[in-house]
């Protein structure tokens, strides 16, 4: 990838905050932007619930999303910068599910994605986990209930488990704490579960 100087990072909050350090690091006088996308809850499609852009024509424009999933937040990303008319643009993230990344290349074909891992999402869920009723229940106290049944759902502390990415190596969450969406490994350093209660043990 050719980096210019005329250039722009744009962050899909939150989560893509978590790399703009990097990319100045690289490019010291990037200018930076933010695509604020969520659900919307009638029509399961994403919206744009918050937009900071500058001056994106001619512009090369990286956007920053570490979790690549489905693939639907970036996307709708990626057809908003558009309407800018920038040089090009690079979609980068961490991990990426194949799903993503093929509705990313029908969607998308004239962007470019990088990604530092491809990897299955969501299917490697572990046996001993099972739900009763409304409560989550772990036969083996040695495991995490898988984060799935968290969704949405708010921990002991008060914060909000959004969603999750599975990759080989690890779980990666976004949580909603005081307002501000986190991405947390999902671990023991991180989490604590007893009686049917998920804790978040992090600051």
């Amino acid at each position: 990838v050719q980096i210019e100087n005329n250039s722009v990072a744009i962050s899909v909050l939150r989560a893509g905050l978590g790399l703009m350090d990097g990319v100045q690091q690289l490019i010291p006088n990037i200018s930076f932007g933010y695509i604020g996308v969520q659900r919307n809850e009638e029509t399961a499609e994403p919206e744009n619930y918050y937009e900071k852009l500058p001056d994106l024509v001619d512009k090369n424009v990286f956007i920053l999303e570490p979790m690549l999933a489905t693939g639907g937040s970036l996307s709708f990303a990626i057809e908003t910068v558009k309407k800018y008319n920038p040089k090009n643009i690079h979609a980068l993230t961490v991990i990426s599910a194949p799903e993503g990344i093929n509705k990313i290349k029908e969607n998308h074909p004239d962007i470019t994605l990088v990604t530092a891992s491809i990897d299955e999402a969501e299917n490697h869920r572990d046996l001993d986990i099972y739900i009763s009723g409304k409560y989550r229940t772990l036969k083996n106290k040695d495991l995490l209930p898988w984060p799935g049944f968290f969704i949405n759902y708010e921990l002991k502390n008060g914060e909000i488990l959004l969603d999750y990415f599975h990759s080989s190596n690890l779980i990666l969450c976004n949580v909603k704490k005081n307002d501000e969406v986190i991405v947390v490994t999902y671990d023991k350093d991180n989490f604590f579960y007893e009686d049917d209660i998920l804790d978040l043990t992090i600051n």
